[in-house]
C-alpha cells in the first residue's frame, strides 16, 4: 500500500459485540442471584450445617463431616463474636436458633456460651 492511500475499516461486528456482552452480563446477573440465593455469601455464623431432629435427638449417629462442619462452624462463630462489632439481625436470628436448639452439639464451655450470650444482648 502507498504512503498517500487513504486505508477503509470495515466496522461490522459492532452489533454483535454489543449482544455478546448482554448475553454475558445476564449470566452472570443470573449466577450471582443463584448463589446469594443458595447461601453462599452468608457468614459464618448464618451458615450453620444441616442437622436433622434423629441427629439433632441423638437419635442418629453424626457423619465425621458433619462433626468436622459443626466444630468449623463452632469456629465461625467464636471468631465473629471475638470481633466485638454487634451482630446482624439475621446473625442474631441464627445464632439464637443454634443456642437454642443444638449447642449441645457444639460442646461450648461454660465461657464461650457466655460470651455468645453477651454477643446476643449487645444492639
Amino acid at each position: 500500500m502507498e504512503p498517500n492511500q487513504n486505508q477503509t475499516t470495515v466496522q461490522g461486528g459492532g452489533a454483535k459485540k454489543t449482544i455478546s456482552a448482554i448475553i454475558v452480563l445476564a449470566i452472570i446477573a443470573v449466577g450471582g442471584w443463584y448463589l446469594y440465593n443458595s447461601g453462599a455469601f452468608k457468614r459464618g455464623v448464618e451458615n450453620a450445617p444441616e442437622i436433622t431432629r434423629e441427629q439433632l435427638v441423638g437419635e442418629a449417629p453424626l457423619s465425621a463431616s458433619l462433626e468436622s462442619a459443626i466444630e468449623k462452624h463452632k469456629g465461625e462463630i467464636l471468631e465473629r463474636i471475638g470481633t466485638g462489632v454487634p451482630l446482624s439481625e439475621d446473625e442474631r436470628e441464627a445464632l439464637g436458633k443454634t443456642m437454642l436448639m443444638e449447642a449441645h452439639l457444639y460442646n461450648f464451655t461454660d465461657a464461650e456460651t457466655n460470651a455468645i450470650f453477651e454477643a446476643l444482648k449487645v444492639q
